[in-house]
């Protein structure tokens, strides 16, 4: 027998931002190899993914217990420090016995970019259902993400995650987008705000209410995140939920300028990383340096002092692009959470989608 399995990040695993890397790598795996695919012990993790997920109590049990007579394969960081999980996998082959077990310990490496072809079968396992706006079927949603909880307050910077951004950040950025959307606006907003941060999130979604109608989710994380991944638009935060959504999803989204790494007419959000900034973000730009149009962008950075462009971006790549082609028409280089670039702002607020 083959098995393909997803090793749990910590004892009991750790929260679906993280644990959908395992699963994903362990997908591609069972794919490349033709492995039956062990997903999870979902019964164990704190967080009760288990009652939307199945808990998932037989299958690892069976393959760790094969361990006794099958050989054991393990892909930690050491076996795996690229970008390219299927290509590692497909090396991997040859040197496989006929029958093993083959266990995906690699965690957060290669980021989202590493397991970039699987979205389609992670939205589908966790259930997120994609909802096309086509002319005159119904509302634009713009789903807003506000994260507090647990996340400081301080001054957002290239290479800092936890911190919280500003409620008047978030305004902005939703308010810019719907106006560059045509036809009927629906914000829905999703944090896990509790205590005194509710009445400025209350606040906040009063204010959106006056440019379409808003809507203040109180659902269950996972729901959440189907919700939030079905939007035509994001407004995240800096956290791991808002990268899964975007991920899951085919929308597009803008990004706090503030939190991007340089890199001349370009920013990232990974290049503080040496070993990032010399592979995919250089890639990335090398593969912009021509000129390409801002629509090749699937997001743009995003401050208050550049709302009216950021309006007018949403308007053309709204306008000028059918919903099938704006789905797809970016690529993972123009793509923020997959280790891409984004054009940063000129001062008189056109994006410089090229070098020079």
């Amino acid at each position: 027998m083959k098995y393909s399995v997803a090793v749990p990040i910590g004892h009991r695993g750790a929260g679906l931002g993280n644990e959908v890397r395992a699963l994903a790598k362990a997908r591609i795996g069972a794919r490349v190899l033709g492995a039956q695919l062990v997903e999870q012990p979902w019964w164990l993790n704190p967080r009760h993914y288990g009652e939307d997920l199945g808990y998932n109590i037989v299958a690892p049990v069976r393959a760790n217990l094969s361990r006794a007579w099958t050989p054991t394969v393990t892909v930690g960081r050491a076996e795996f420090s690229g970008w390219d999980y299927e290509q590692t996998m497909r090396e991997l082959a040859p040197k496989l016995p006929d029958r093993f077990v083959l266990r995906h310990a690699s965690g957060m490496a290669g980021g989202l970019l590493a397991i970039a072809s699987e979205r389609a079968f992670i939205a589908e396992r966790l259930g997120v259902v994609q909802q096309k706006t086509l002319p005159g079927s119904r509302d634009t949603t713009i789903g807003v993400h506000v994260r507090c909880g647990d996340f400081a307050s301080g001054e957002v910077q290239p290479g800092k995650f936890n911190l919280r951004l500003g409620m008047d950040w978030t305004e902005a950025a939703a308010i810019a987008v719907a106006k560059g959307c045509s036809g009927p606006i629906r914000f829905l907003v999703f944090s896990d705000a509790s205590g005194e941060d509710l009445d400025p999130l209350k606040r906040m979604v009063s204010s959106l209410s006056t440019f379409g109608t808003a809507e203040l989710s109180g659902g269950r994380v996972l729901d959440d995140l189907r919700e939030l991944a079905g939007c035509d638009w994001i407004i995240p935060s800096v956290s791991s939920f808002s990268m899964l959504a975007i991920y899951l999803s085919t929308a597009r989204y803008v990004w706090p300028e503030v939190h991007l790494v340089e890199h001349g007419t370009f920013g990232s959000i990974w290049g503080y990383e040496a070993v990032v900034k010399d592979g995919p973000v250089a890639d990335a730009i090398s593969e912009a340096h021509g000129g390409v149009s801002p629509a090749w962008f699937r997001g743009v950075p995003f401050d208050p002092r550049v709302s009216d462009a950021v309006s007018q971006w949403v308007q053309e790549v709204s306008q000028n692009l059918s919903e099938q082609a704006s789905a797809e028409s970016w690529t993972d280089a123009g793509d923020l959470i997959l280790c891409g670039v984004a054009p940063r702002w000129s001062p008189s607020g056109v994006l410089m989608t090229h070098e020079g």
